[in-house]
């Protein structure tokens, strides 16, 4: 009795802390008494799915068991979401709706099996949907059984042209001799192999309450499922999995956290919330911690394939870590893994360098065309540099002793220059032309904006001459250029660019007095408070949902159609990220940075509606008059827009010092991509070169960098001006 007392109050406390942590507006059709009884309560996290909730509520409403609810959790739904719901509500009573600010998938479940009056929880994702019989025959057994959850098999399905495609999953396919039977999984903890998944059974409410059983309420909706099942598995002593679909589990819905490639720790914070549960209760840790162990290692699997090229190096080397601790701690059972699992266990473990060449060797092959399978099978048997790679890597495997994980760090740029060798020699030409052909379906039209004053109007007008050369006849660029008082004769030169898809729109706009004498932190001006005008870009331009922004001390080497079409859903912006916190933690100390990365702002895909809505203009000049300003306005840029972007390629903002402020080799592994041997070739691999230092080639002679200038200044309006240059003088 007196651990019953303890149970409930630490579920009170659980649930108090998860109303208390957002505002809910609504509570709909919660006054309402059934007059059958609930015998299960269905909880629909909504957020944003307008497109799928109807095919998901019809489902429910018309279930042949009558004894239902149907808690829908509206968490922040900016479409139309709530709405459809409301009309649900409206002619189906047992339809109730919580309506409240957005705080996650996991609060959102929290929520609502907290106010679920059903004896046992169903949960269906509101993409989804199920068959009108799973209900009533799940509930049957569970009864029955006497169980404290049961699970069926489901279909995972997609549409594609028009037509249903639908695969079947069975759940105990590893174990099929535990279907249709009560199992204990602690003496059956072949359970913790099967298939995970949340949604496709009922769980008994009692047995959530009396042990504290809770989705994760972390950010987002990202794999918080994984420690509400890792849960059911540890403290059920009945359950029972029913060999027959009722689920219908959607994998054609792109806003997926399946799909997303830039939620990279989420899962490993899923995991350290299931291990800080096993570590409250030693017994747990005991009976589990082999089954959490491969678990934990299969999802993180799952997430290094998943995350984008330019997290893969930095995410490997927290897996590798995290893998040499509970080795060394005994707490992996290698009698768990299949062989394939055991291969790839032991190559993260021992050998993280022959692991990550075995990956890119097979994503290179995979790109490459196939008449060039004969050339890399040559350049595995001849290439020096991969040779001793792997010739360590076999060493280090047969020695299992002294292996320096730093190591890795200091010589994976050299193992994928190797590896990518042959793509970059033939520049790949044919892919790029089918990658193009791609985004010029989706949208050809490429709003640009260009921000100048007097003294940079040459400069910018050089910039728009290489984007105007670079640029592909079917890509059409809408060039916005905010103009503070320049002259007439700049602005007839600027005109005078215009032509057929490329088309100009000089914007007169005027510097607020409070930043007209603004100058940087250490009083340097070859950034002028013009700047500060890409604060105003979403209301000046307050038609245009989206807008690449690029400063003037630019050249464009290349079409910018690819990047513009970089998908920032939710998102205010897509960046490069700099490489300055690294360079320099004493300034990002200094300025009190909130957040991981830094980038810079010369190069941003900005997306206008989302600033707008979270009025983040407003945001920016706060911070640029109250905050700690070192540049002109890359800090309150990024302090204000830094907690939503999308990071992309380095090439698409590369600047002209970063071979001299870091070697290759470092900046390679920063990066996630391999970078170019030299800075010449580094320079030609850039697709918007940024001439963002101090020193400029416009103004002092830079070697290769003003010639290159050159090229572009003498096909410019400004051609018959002779460029008068310093020589530059070494620091």
């Amino acid at each position: 009795m007196k651990q019953e007392v303890s149970s409930k109050e630490t579920w009170e406390n659980a649930v108090q802390k998860t109303r208390s942590k957002v505002t809910v507006h609504q509570w709909v059709n919660f006054d309402k008494e059934s007059d059958t009884g609930i015998k299960v309560s269905v909880i629909v996290p909504v957020c944003n799915v307008e497109q799928y909730l109807d095919e998901c509520m019809e489902s429910l409403i018309h279930q042949t068991m009558k004894e239902i609810e149907f808690i829908c959790v509206n968490d922040g739904s900016k479409d139309y979401s709530l709405e459809k719901l409301m009309k649900y509500a409206k002619k189906d009573s047992r339809v109730r709706i919580i309506d409240k600010d957005n705080a996650g998938y996991g609060h959102a479940m929290n929520i609502g099996i907290d106010n679920a009056r059903g004896g046992y929880i169903g949960i269906v994702e509101s993409d989804d949907f199920v068959d009108l019989h799973m209900f009533e025959d799940l509930y049957k057994i569970a009864v029955k059984e006497k169980v404290d959850f049961i699970k069926a098999d489901f279909n995972r399905f997609a549409k594609e042209n028009g037509k249903f495609q639908c695969q079947y999953i069975d759940i105990a396919a590893r174990a099929k001799d535990c279907y249709n039977k009560v199992i204990d999984p602690m003496k059956d903890k072949r359970v913790f192999s099967l298939v995970m998944q949340t949604w496709s059974g009922i769980y008994r409410k009692q047995f959530l309450v009396e042990n504290c059983i809770r989705h994760h309420e972390s950010a987002g909706a990202s794999y918080q499922d994984n420690g509400f099942w890792f849960q059911t598995m540890m403290y059920a002593k009945r359950v029972y999995f029913y060999n027959k679909p009722y689920y219908y589990n959607r994998r054609d819905n792109p806003n997926s956290s399946v799909y997303s490639k830039n939620k990279v720790y989420c899962m490993n914070k899923e995991y350290e919330f299931i291990r800080n549960i096993m570590n409250q209760k030693p017994e747990l840790e005991k009976d589990y911690i082999y089954p959490y162990s491969r678990k934990k290692f299969l999802n993180y699997m799952f997430t290094y394939n998943r995350v984008a090229p330019e997290y893969k190096m930095e995410y490997l080397s927290r897996f590798h870590k995290e893998l040499v601790e509970a080795n060394e701690k005994h707490e992996i059972d290698w009698s768990l893994f299949l062989k394939k699992e055991r291969e790839e266990l032991e190559c993260v473990l021992n050998n993280p360098i022959a692991f990550l060449a075995k990956d890119v060797l097979k994503k290179e092959s995979d790109k490459i065309h196939k008449k060039y399978e004969d050339e890399i099978r040559e350049l595995k048997e001849k290439n020096e540099d991969l040779k001793y790679l792997l010739n360590m890597c076999e060493n280090q495997r047969r020695s299992q002793s002294d292996y320096n994980f730093e190591m890795w760090h200091s010589t994976s740029y050299k193992l994928g220059r190797a590896l990518t060798w042959m793509s970059r020699k033939n520049k790949d030409k044919q892919l790029y032309d089918e990658q193009y052909e791609q985004t010029l379906k989706k949208n050809n039209i490429c709003h640009i904006v260009f921000i100048t004053d007097e003294g940079y109007c040459m400069p910018t007008t050089v910039a728009l001459t290489s984007l105007k050369i670079n640029k592909r006849p079917e890509t059409v660029y809408k060039i916005h250029i905010l103009a503070s008082e320049i002259s007439d004769d700049s602005r007839e030169k600027i005109n005078s660019l215009a032509a057929d898809n490329f088309i100009l729109d000089i914007i007169d706009v005027k510097q607020d007095e409070q930043f007209k004498n603004y100058v940087k932190g250490d009083g340097d001006r070859h950034v002028t408070p013009a700047a500060i005008l890409k604060f105003k870009i979403p209301s000046i331009l307050n038609k245009v949902g989206k807008v690449l922004y690029l400063d003037g001390d630019i050249l464009v080497q290349g079409d910018l159609l690819e990047l513009y079409n970089t998908d920032i859903t939710g998102k205010y912006a897509a960046v490069v990220k700099d490489i300055l916190p690294e360079r320099n933690p004493k300034h990002m100390k200094f300025l009190k940075y909130p957040h991981r990365y830094y980038f810079n702002s010369g190069m941003m895909l900005m997306n206008l509606t989302r600033m707008r809505k979270d009025n983040v203009s407003d945001q920016m000049v706060d911070y640029r008059i109250h905050g700690i300003n070192h540049f002109m306005d890359q800090d309150a840029l990024n302090v204000v827009l830094g907690r939503k972007l999308v990071y992309v390629s380095p090439r698409y903002n590369f600047l002209n010092k970063f071979y001299e402020w870091w070697d290759v080799k470092q900046l390679s592994v920063f990066y996630g991509e391999i970078l170019p041997d030299t800075e010449r070739e580094a320079f030609d691999y850039a697709r918007i070169l940024h001439l963002g230092s101090h020193e400029k080639p416009w103004k002092y002679d830079m070697g290769y960098l003003s010639k290159l200038y050159d090229s572009y200044y003498n096909q410019s309006p400004y051609k018959d001006i002779p460029l008068v240059r310093e020589a530059l003088v070494e620091q």
